[in-house]
């Protein structure tokens, strides 16, 4: 019975690496198809902003799916407030994507969050 919890251990481990492997070969993808990252938000979610084609990709463990800056209707930050301390932190984007129309990134600090939400407004409303 004792092996039991290790096992789960190394099998969330195992999940944790191989979906980090793949949302790494969906940003090379990305490059490869001439997709230049000037910005990158590191989240539960990959969001890369090219600023000369003004687009954006989210880019998920499987997928990308790019946008127009225009598409983005909205950010928000939402947290969890535990004790006094902002935790589970996630920007939610609004798009005009009928089929997809929020995406949410988690896996934030707080610092984190609060930093992309200027820089959002700096990158989008350039």
């Amino acid at each position: 019975m004792e092996a039991l919890p290790v096992l789960i251990i190394v099998a969330i481990i195992a999940w944790v690496i191989y979906t980090k492997i793949q949302a790494r070969n969906q940003l090379d993808k990305l490059k490869q198809s001439g997709f230049q990252i000037d910005h990158l938000l590191n989240g539960s979610v990959k969001v890369a902003f090219n600023d000369a084609t003004r687009k954006v990709a989210f880019v998920f463990r499987d997928m990308s799916l790019q946008y127009d800056y225009t598409d983005i209707k909205q950010w928000q930050w939402h947290w969890i407030e535990k004790n006094a301390v902002k935790t589970n932190n996630q920007l939610h984007f609004t798009l005009r994507d009928k089929n997809r129309p929020l995406i949410k990134v988690g896996n934030l600090s707080k610092t984190e969050a609060e930093h992309w939400v200027a820089k959002l407004d700096a990158i989008i409303n350039e």
